[in-house]
């Protein structure tokens, strides 16, 4: 074997010499492990099982060779985008607008059927409702002549939001 290779020990002592070897290397183990900080002072389940792998990962792992950034033992298995996202929502004490949703159903029983093909309820911040419109020239022409039946209707669907008024934006994808 050419001398610029690792040569790995072999005989009776290599297995305690890579003990000793893999003992000395615990800082580096540490270095992978999810540890609590200033951001995230409690590991959560997911965290705890997460370490568990690196230490399996360091238990089996050969002196000389790199560690495999995306090894095996190291995956996470995927999550659903939907649960991850509530998750941070209710962290952050988020609540997310049922009632926009209900307006979005409704959208089409509410208001006139032509506009309703053109638009969508957007987003409800201080009492502006953002409705998304299909494209510019139509925006133009909602703003111009059907701007008020939309208000009136929104606003009688829900009264108790106290609307102040609905702000027509172009949408910058399809509605």
């Amino acid at each position: 074997m050419p001398e610029s290779k690792y040569q790995f020990p072999d005989g009776p002592d290599a297995a305690s010499k890579m003990r000793a070897i893999y003992q000395s290397t615990s800082a580096e183990e540490r270095a992978f492990q999810s540890l609590p900080n200033p951001g995230r002072p409690r590991l959560t389940p997911r965290d705890h099982e997460y370490n568990r792998k690196v230490k399996q990962l360091f238990e089996n792992i050969i002196p000389g060779l790199p560690i495999d950034a995306d090894a095996p033992e190291l995956r996470r298995e995927p999550a659903c985008m939907e649960t991850v996202v509530e998750g941070v929502m209710k962290q952050l004490n988020i609540t997310g607008h049922s009632w926009i949703n209900e307006l979005k159903e409704a959208w089409p029983q509410i208001i006139n059927a032509e506009i309703a093909r053109q638009t969508i309820p957007g987003k409800l911040e201080n009492n502006i409702l953002f409705v998304y419109v299909i494209s510019s020239t139509a925006l133009f022409e909602l703003r111009r002549t059907r701007l008020k039946e939309i208000e009136a209707a929104v606003k009688k669907f829900a009264p108790e939001k106290k609307i102040r008024y609905v702000k027509l934006m172009v949408n910058s994808v399809n509605v």
